[in-house]
């Protein structure tokens, strides 16, 4: 199974703009150690002469934690809300986090990698828990913490599987285009691939 996950790398974030309805430019985030993106899923189920007749499950959000050796300022600001004043953070009472697209790439024992962009998420700073040196230095991490739900479209996300690449012509070369430009604007799905 060569094309098992190994890694993840070059995580972006790109704050989408309500009034325009466009992503602006994705901004890559540095010093990712750990991504958990965890699907939430409610069920029902219905009963009737005494046994269960219908179950269904829908996805309904998605819990995205973000796991970084240090999380820059305009980062921060980005997508809590906070202001920069004169190059520090200042938090108030009236934050609100602001939506992104979380863009990121899984790489593979193949070398081929897997490119995955997560729409309508809203993340906060999880706290940072730091300790003194003692005998020896302690890795010490920041962490985002939020959850992603379906953009206006009804999308949660798109991912892009370069183990396993179209073979028609005209597909080939649009899911290639798209792999190019993966971390330079946010890639929509086009209605042919929905």
């Amino acid at each position: 199974m060569a094309n098992r996950i190994s890694g993840i790398k070059n995580i972006h974030l790109a704050l989408y703009d309500v009034e325009e309805g466009t992503y602006e430019t994705p901004v890559k985030v540095a010093g990712a150690k750990s991504l958990s993106v965890k699907d939430n899923v409610s069920s029902v189920t219905f009963f009737s002469d005494n046994v269960a007749d219908f179950n269904a499950s829908q996805l309904s959000s998605k819990e995205v934690e973000l796991e970084l050796a240090y999380l820059a300022p305009e980062i921060e600001a980005m997508v809590t809300g906070k202001e920069m004043v004169c190059g520090g953070l200042v938090t108030t009472g009236h934050d609100v986090q602001k939506e992104v697209a979380l863009i990121y790439e899984l790489t593979t024992l193949s070398g081929k990698s897997i490119y995955n962009v997560l729409y309508n998420v809203k993340l906060a700073k999880d706290g940072q828990e730091t300790k003194t040196m003692e005998e020896g230095i302690d890795e010490q991490t920041v962490k985002l913490v939020g959850t992603a739900i379906p953009n206006k479209e009804g999308h949660f996300d798109y991912v892009l599987d370069a183990n396993y690449e179209p073979t028609e012509p005209g597909e080939k070369s649009e899911f290639n285009n798209k792999i190019t430009n993966w971390f330079t604007t946010v890639q929509l799905p086009t209605p042919a691939e929905m």
